[in-house]
């Protein structure tokens, strides 16, 4: 019999994909281990067509929303993990900072606790694990944690001698298509020749129309721009020209952003990826947690943090992209402390310990 786990993960136009992407990435990685996923979600998820996504791949998946899409019924989360066998869940669940004020204040999300969540399914006799980015004091105690984000020495993790922590940018779960892009030793240009503008699919802040409009008139650089098919519409006020060229939900993102000799994105995954493929990057973050994260990532040498973004002008932007492109000695640097801190071997790592995990359900649980 395969061994099966289940996902539990939600994605919204509002907070974005990364996490279910991350949990797809895993979840593709696990299929060829001989690992069935099953992935648990809300309806209100499909506004992002996870549904379609999971289809394409062959990934069996359950909408486990009551009358209301954006409220799960733990009812039938039950009945799913019940009929399933599922002995082992993993959790990938958003859990806003005081600062997320756009997600606190809509209305319409929910985010569950997830500390009583995990006693919920602690109750069934469920080995849980969580996939999480946070940076403040933990309080959530599965079996175990992994969370690539964690690089500062935090006293809440050492408080449980019963949770399992695996901590730092060794655990980021990069794709396997950025598996045949990633190199020992990557030729850095001495003149930029391409930029990557990378702020997710939806990008509901604007940041990619921000940097087109900052960097469109430098000469004899191509602009890359990766966004979502939602984002078409927005296209429609920007002058285009031979040197801006879009990429709607790409197939081949992979490719595209290891031709960069510079990427300009978030604080978020797009930072760890950039990195692994030794791209240099300026960060501009939409929140707080991006904004630490590059902070970390400016630590280390492999970017340059611009912080917060919603208050840069132009002129800044503009100015700061200038000077990394003819600071050649600099950006080379950046491309080697990147690569050094990701070397893109997460989703081997993370599927040992899922395998650890499941090898202990089968001892115990049977």
């Amino acid at each position: 019999m395969k061994k099966k786990i289940a996902i539990r993960v939600d994605a919204h136009p509002q907070f974005g994909m990364g996490h279910f992407f991350r949990c797809l990435n895993l979840s593709l990685f696990l299929k060829k281990k001989d690992i069935e996923v099953v992935f648990l979600t809300l309806k209100s998820s499909d506004l992002c067509h996870v549904s379609t996504l999971l289809k394409k791949h062959k990934l069996d998946f359950f909408f486990i929303s009551g009358e209301n899409d954006f409220i799960e019924n733990k009812a039938i989360t039950e009945k799913i993990l019940n009929e399933e066998n599922i002995k082992l869940v993993l959790l990938d669940l958003l859990n806003p900072d005081k600062t997320d004020y756009d997600l606190l204040n809509d209305n319409q999300l929910r985010f569950i606790d997830r500390e009583k969540y995990i006693l919920f399914l602690k109750k069934s006799n469920l080995v849980v694990g969580a996939i999480t980015d946070e940076m403040d004091e933990i309080n959530i105690f599965p079996d175990f944690v992994i969370n690539s984000a964690c690089y500062y020495p935090i006293v809440d993790y050492s408080t449980s001698n019963k949770t399992k922590y695996f901590l730092g940018p060794d655990y980021y779960l990069l794709a396997e298509v950025f598996s045949s892009f990633l190199k020992n030793e990557v030729e850095v240009k001495e003149k930029v020749e391409r930029i990557c503008v990378f702020f997710g699919g939806s990008d509901v802040d604007n940041f990619t129309i921000k940097i087109i409009n900052a960097t469109k008139k430098i000469d004899n650089v191509i602009l890359d721009v990766i966004v979502g098919k939602s984002f078409l519409e927005k296209t429609n006020n920007i002058e285009h020209s031979k040197n801006l060229i879009f990429h709607f939900s790409p197939e081949n993102v992979a490719e595209i952003m290891a031709k960069a000799d510079l990427a300009i994105t978030h604080g978020g995954n797009t930072v760890y990826e950039f990195a692994a493929l030794g791209v240099p990057i300026l960060s501009i973050s939409r929140r707080e947690r991006q904004n630490i994260n590059a902070n970390y990532f400016e630590e280390i040498g492999a970017l340059k943090n611009l912080g917060i973004g919603f208050d840069l002008s132009d002129v800044r932007i503009l100015s700061e992209t200038l000077d990394l492109m003819n600071n050649f000695e600099l950006r080379k640097r950046m491309s080697e402390a990147g690569k050094k801190n990701v070397d893109g071997r997460g989703l081997s790592r993370v599927n040992n310990i899922i395998n650890e995990y499941m090898d202990y359900c089968e001892q115990h649980q049977s």
